[in-house]
């Protein structure tokens, strides 16, 4: 009998059906987390009942904060959760925090996720996670199998991302560098209820309509089936009888009808005869009439086997079957239905806020890790660990996607002031206690030692910003060689006397000493802005409406004020367009909602009463200070005005980047306002960063249906895409290309021709969902209002163009990203313990361009001294070393969890060797003599 094209089953062979009772946990959405977590309490409580009554009872819990929210709301029943998982009833699924975003998250937050969920189950449980599951997430990121095996995870369970392609329920997803994990596919959702609905007077209708206070009102009614029964007993009989019934409908992607009809439904994609189901949805409470339907089918039906059973009961089931999977990928799953735009783009500064301190958190362990190998300092675990866990819990799906109500986003930016505090007193404290470990008797002692540390695992030659106060407006800055080093005031700093000066090859990991010295006499200013350009080796010339502006590496040609051509006179190629200018801003009106863009626009306004000034130039850098005003053209009875200033940042040095600030203060409800960068290329090959790799990108995607096909009206979907730090646009065979860095706004779409990258700063929206179905193509969640969304506030945005020949890989775009993201440290010493060399490299990674060190922290546990966490770059297999500062006693391959893999071998007293296949993250534990 051919059940379906991926599978064929003799008449006799019964269907094995797996119900596994859950809720979907919602950290956040239309309450805060303490309001949410009120309810999910009440409802793994009431699960908890349900097993008291009745044995076969079982129930899924999905992340951590769902079981600290039981704990602290009902401490007296916590025995008996852990009684229920020690029984494998209460099943504790994920091994997360909770359940992320998987696509805007860098790849370290995912990695802390299972490093931090995992060892909570462990420790409070004593069980091992071993099923990755994410219901909810907006798409998949391509690396996830890689991070799920490398944290011990055998299988993965997910709904969103795949409805575009005509898979099967079971296939091995493969990762970027090989890995493979058996995964199911919920081709159904993750929402099923028995008929009628859950046994309750009230119909499912939260979440998909406005109906006020349902979130409170539906959780109190989970007894509501045993009153029935009691005061009408046939209602049982019914409900059986109705289950058994091959009759429902398709709501939403979900099944709602009897059991035989959503049993028929999962077989269509089903490749063995195991079919898993999951009864229940948000935060709903269980009930018992799935025991009733479940008795009922095992006493009715030949058929069909089945069971309440945990989720490992069906991969245990699927694996013994001997099916061969089929293996898809390397492949990201954001497909359509489930491809949100609109939630890369919206509450922009809780993104830049969660980006900023995922960098800090990385300069933090950095530093506390030095401090306490080179100068025993105590490590402060928790401190660090509580900070995270808090970043970790914005990285929910709903909560860094911004799809929540704005109680729930104000609760997430004080955990983040919050994360930020902590973090900041624990990086300024390791941050002194290493600079005083460092010699500096070669310098005079009227001079202020200056310490230059460079975070990256890339040797690099860039600015750096000091702030000290002189008496006068110059000093005198050396390196360690005693040779004088270029600076400048820093205008863009009123507040503060800040510096900023080129730190010359500071090394991988590494730092020099410089020092600061008695002021030298002002020179009298140049008042003419040429000549004054001309001695730092800057060109201008200013010929009515263009401006040419040259430095060592480029040519920028300024047409009305505003950017018109960028040459690259390096790799000689320019970026010119017609359509926009360069680094303008676009501004259309934007009618989506938090989850999704509006209609594919067709009228954009852009900058307009530009001005141009040159606000300082120097020895290090040239700042052109743009101004000027936007307006959306589609507003009809008003038309708030937006004053715009932006920083052109040209260096003075061989560096390939152009910086670029932007700042404003937002009058203008509902708009999308973007950065534009012409792609002047004919055949150009685009990638983007994702969470511990990079991914091919284009206007359509390479493998199943596009919103262009679906509905055409909003084929811009397609072009839009979650990115981390960069989005590069190369030609290889013309030796050409250029990134677009980001500091934290996710959100880039590429030009409908192929010809431009636009950079999305900012999207002002004042609903969860849209009040007006034409404008989106469906309706995802409550019409709730969220005027923070809007971004009436002032904005700031930072982000860079990389220039380089077209070779992605060899030019290290990942770590220039890095770069731009986490700046070279400049930090005064007064030793007082010196033990270290003037300049030092802790960690030499080779070859450079192939490999990014990620994370530098302590252990969470065991004897080694340090973990080191990094990835290829690549995406061809590599050889490598790490050559550490300090003798080796011993060196371990751990996985994401620490746990070891296997021993290395130590070469040379203080190298390493390892071999990564393409794109491959590996983690290493070292104990130092």
């Amino acid at each position: 009998m051919k059940v379906n094209q991926y599978l064929n089953l003799d008449e006799k062979t019964p269907i094995n059906v797996f119900i596994t009772p859950h809720f979907h946990y919602d950290y956040l959405w239309c309450d805060s987390p303490d309001g949410m977590g009120v309810k999910s309490a009440k409802v793994i409580k009431h699960a908890l009942l349900l097993m008291r009554k009745y044995p076969e009872y079982k129930f899924a819990i999905d992340s951590v904060m769902a079981v600290e929210y039981f704990k602290l709301h009902y401490p007296d029943l916590w025995e008996e959760l852990k009684k229920r998982v020690k029984e494998r009833r209460m099943v504790l699924m994920g091994g997360m925090i909770v359940a992320p975003d998987t696509l805007m998250p860098n790849g370290e937050s995912l990695v802390r996720q299972f490093l931090y969920g995992s060892n909570y189950f462990k420790e409070q449980f004593g069980i091992e996670s071993k099923i990755g599951y994410l219901l909810d997430s907006f798409g998949q990121t391509p690396q996830l199998p890689q991070i799920l095996k490398k944290a011990g995870f055998d299988y993965f369970m997910f709904w969103r991302g795949a409805g575009n392609r005509n898979l099967p329920s079971e296939f091995y997803w493969k990762a970027l560098d090989g890995s493979k994990i058996l995964t199911h596919w919920l081709s159904r959702s993750y929402t099923w209820f028995t008929l009628p609905f859950t046994g309750t007077i009230l119909p499912p209708v939260y979440p998909f309509a406005p109906v006020p206070f349902s979130m409170n009102l539906i959780p109190q009614n989970f007894k509501v089936y045993d009153i029935l029964k009691k005061l009408f007993p046939p209602i049982k009989y019914f409900i059986q009888r109705l289950n058994k019934l091959n009759a429902g409908v398709d709501i939403i992607g979900s099944d709602s009808g009897g059991l035989t009809f959503t049993i028929e439904n999962r077989l269509k994609r089903a490749t063995s005869p195991n079919i898993f189901i999951l009864n229940g949805t948000d935060n709903i409470p269980p009930s018992s009439n799935i025991v009733d339907v479940v008795d009922y089918f095992q006493a009715s039906s030949s058929n069909y086997k089945v069971n309440i059973a945990a989720p490992m009961e069906f991969f245990k089931s699927l694996t013994k079957s001997k099916k061969h999977f089929g293996v898809i990928g390397p492949y990201e799953f954001s497909g359509l239905p489930d491809k949100f735009p609109g939630t890369y783009n919206n509450r922009v500064r809780l993104k830049q806020k969660i980006r900023n301190l995922e960098n800090l958190f990385y300069c933090t362990e950095l530093f506390c890790s030095l401090s306490t190998v080179y100068g025993d300092n105590e490590y402060p675990y928790q401190k660090i660990k509580e900070a995270i866990i808090r970043i970790l819990c914005c990285d929910f799906h709903d909560g860094i996607c911004g799809c929540c109500v704005d109680a729930a986003y104000d609760h997430m930016m004080k955990m983040l002031d919050l994360s930020e505090i902590q973090l900041k007193k624990a990086y300024r404290k390791a941050l002194i206690d290493f600079s005083d470990l460092i010699e500096v008797s070669h310098i005079r002692e009227s001079a202020t030692p200056l310490l230059i540390f460079n975070p990256v695992s890339k040797c690099r030659t860039d600015t750096v910003s000091i702030i000290y106060t002189m008496h006068t407006d110059t000093m005198l800055i050396k390196d360690e060689e005693g040779k004088e080093v270029p600076f400048q005031k820093n205008s863009l700093n009123s507040k503060e006397e800040e510096y900023i000066l080129r730190a010359q090859e500071i090394p991988s990991l590494g730092y020099k000493t410089y020092s600061i010295e008695e002021p030298q006499l002002e020179s009298e200013p140049e008042e003419d802005i040429g000549r004054e350009l001309e001695q730092y080796g800057v060109k201008y010339r200013c010929n009515e409406e263009i401006i040419n502006l040259e430095t060592e590496r480029f040519e920028l040609v300024f047409e009305d004020n505003k950017i018109l051509s960028i040459r690259d006179k390096k790799n000689d190629f320019t970026l010119k367009s017609s359509k926009f200018h360069i680094n303008d801003l676009r501004i259309h009106n934007e009618r989506g909602d938090s989850y999704l863009n509006g209609k594919d626009p067709k009228e954009f306004g852009t900058t307009f009463d530009n001005t141009l000034e040159i606000i300082e130039s120097g020895p290090v850098r040239v700042v052109v200070e743009l101004k000027s005003k936007l307006v959306s053209p589609s507003k009809i009875f008003s038309k708030p005005i937006n004053e715009i200033t932006q920083y052109i940042i040209l260096y003075n040095f061989k560096s390939s980047r152009i910086d670029f600030i932007t700042k404003f203060t937002n009058n203008i409800r509902n708009v999308r306002i973007q950065a534009c960068f012409p792609v002047s290329f004919k055949n150009p090959h685009f990638h983007s960063e994702v969470p511990y790799g990079f991914y091919p990108r284009d206007i359509k995607p390479a493998i199943g249906k596009s919103w262009e096909e679906f509905k055409p009206k909003f084929s811009h979907y397609d072009r839009v895409f979650p990115v981390i730090n960069w989005m590069d646009a190369s030609e290889p065979n013309k030796s050409r290309g250029f990134s677009v860095i980001n500091c934290g706004m996710p959100e880039y779409e590429l030009g409908e021709s192929r010809d431009f990258i636009y950079l999305t700063l900012l999207k002002s929206t004042g609903y969860i969902s849209n009040l007006f179905p034409g404008s989106v193509p469906m309706i995802l969640g409550p019409f709730y209002a969220i005027p923070k969304a809007f971004e009436l506030t002032d904005q700031e945005f930072h982000y860079s163009l990389f220039f380089h020949d077209g070779k992605l890989e060899e030019n290290h775009v990942a770590a220039e990203a890095l770069m731009h993201n986490i700046p070279l440290i400049a930090q005064k010493i007064q030793p007082t313990r010196a033990k270290l060399e003037a300049s030092a490299e802790f960690i030499r990674i080779e070859p450079e361009n192939a490999f990014l060190i990620t994370t530098l922290k302590k252990p969470e546990e065991g004897p080694d001294d340090l973990i080191i966490r990094l990835y290829s770059t690549l995406n061809i297999s590599a050889q490598g070393t790490l050559t550490f500062h300090k003798m080796l006693k011993g060196a371990r391959l751990v996985n994401l969890l620490e746990q070891p893999i296997q021993d290395l071998e130590i070469r040379e007293d203080r190298m390493i060797t390892f071999h990564a296949n393409p794109q491959e993250i590996l983690t290493f534990a070292v104990k130092f003599l």
